[in-house]
């Protein structure tokens, strides 16, 4: 019977340590928060080698991605340029869809799909999306509400219309389509990619008669081992490149791997960029206090606020800042915050990034809870973090400091 915090494989783990360049401290340091963060599986893979496969649940099973998906669904987009089905990524979405070519409609390409800068009206949250039935309709229906390019906004409705014309593209469904050319080759079976038209049976299992019904989501809903989801970032580590076959041309992470728009650095297309936790840093100044005054929040919390403006390294200790000021801890943390700006329609980030694109240090897959896929090219290293929804206890369980730990790894 397994039993929980089970190895399932460690490869050349005692012998490979020293060799390639794994820090030993830094190892048990990242397992440790791992275990602390209620994680399901975490994967280590460096230098082509398996380092680490450890399970610390009762059954080693594929678990929901949530966002991560997004990484996937821009394979399939590189798989599109590849096959030459589309010949840039500034083609127009009335190409595929001519009831499109009218209005500010006819300006939406599909790299505002993939860099969130379409202007498709949306809500922060998904409730509308999952009460619909059918979420590429839905966003075609949408209105625009900001002129293509004009703004970022994280949205999960116009990454779903990414389905429909990878699927007329292609001439198959998204999800088949990226099995055919991009799952099978890397021998990855034991998955399931959800359909806006998914049911559960009698017993609460995935009806697979639905499945095979619909579109398949694009903004999350891929169900996957943690280990299969580190054979992709291999994958992604050589730049589409597996087993001697290009299966990806190399131009498409080029494309993708840098910031997709001007508005926000960390963002490129349907991946995070990382930046080197050395160089870069953020800052929460005046500039930013008056922002957020004329957000109209209230004049407690806005005092409150300017009690932490400063220099910080990265975004964990910022926001670790922002739970000691009492009025956020009276909301319930800094995730509230977030929901209150959200609510109030400011989606910006509330503080400064500074950085520049030669300190992109690696490129992150990211879901809800804390669904984690990197990839750090200089250090070839790829660790991927799952959990699940039912291990899930508290905002501490998203590992916020999951690639500064990993990025360690290696010296």
């Amino acid at each position: 019977m397994m039993t929980k915090f089970l190895f399932t494989l460690i490869m050349l783990f005692p012998l490979g340590l020293s060799s390639q360049s794994i820090d030993k401290r830094a190892l048990d340091v990242l397992v440790e928060r791992a275990k602390e963060t209620h994680s399901s599986a975490l994967v280590i893979y460096h230098d082509d080698k398996l380092i680490l496969n450890q399970c610390f649940d009762d059954n080693y099973s594929p678990l929901e991605s949530m966002s991560a998906t997004k990484s996937f669904v821009n394979l399939g987009v590189g798989l599109l340029l590849t096959h030459g089905k589309i010949k840039s990524i500034d083609e127009p979405v009335h190409r595929f869809y001519p009831e499109w070519n009218k209005g500010i409609k006819k300006d939406v390409t599909i790299r505002h799909l993939l860099n969130h800068t379409s202007g498709i009206q949306s809500q922060r949250y998904t409730s509308e999306i999952y009460s619909s039935p059918d979420y590429v309709k839905l966003a075609l229906d949408a209105d625009i509400t900001d002129n293509p390019g004009s703004k970022f906004f994280y949205n999960n409705k116009a990454v779903n219309l990414l389905a429909g014309i990878i699927e007329k593209a292609s001439g198959m469904r998204m999800d088949k389509y990226i099995h055919q050319y991009i799952f099978k080759p890397l021998e990855i079976q034991n998955y399931t990619w959800l359909t806006d038209a998914f049911l559960f049976n009698s017993r609460g299992k995935y009806d697979s008669a639905f499945l095979e019904k619909g579109n398949p989501i694009c903004m999350a809903e891929l169900i996957i081992k943690a280990d299969d989801m580190a054979k992709v970032g291999l994958l992604v580590l050589h730049r589409g490149s597996w087993k001697g076959m290009q299966i990806i041309n190399e131009s498409w992470f080029d494309e993708s791997m840098k910031p997709g728009q001007p508005y926000v650095p960390t963002n490129g297309l349907l991946w995070w960029l990382v930046h080197d936790p050395a160089i870069s840093y953020l800052t929460f100044d005046d500039h930013n206090i008056q922002k957020l005054q004329q957000v109209g929040l209230k004049d407690t919390l806005i005092n409150d606020l300017k009690k932490v403006t400063g220099r910080y390294q990265n975004d964990i200790d910022f926001w670790n800042a922002i739970d000691t000021l009492e009025s956020v801890k009276k909301m319930g943390g800094w995730t509230r915050l977030r929901d209150l700006l959200f609510n109030k329609s400011y989606f910006d980030n509330i503080y400064t990034f500074v950085t520049n694109d030669a300190d992109i240090v690696g490129f992150a897959a990211r879901g809800y809870l804390g669904q984690r896929m990197t990839i750090f090219p200089q250090k070839k290293l790829v660790v991927v973090r799952m959990i699940s929804t039912r291990n899930a206890r508290s905002p501490d369980d998203s590992f916020y400091d999951f690639d500064i730990l990993s990025y360690q790894l290696v010296k």
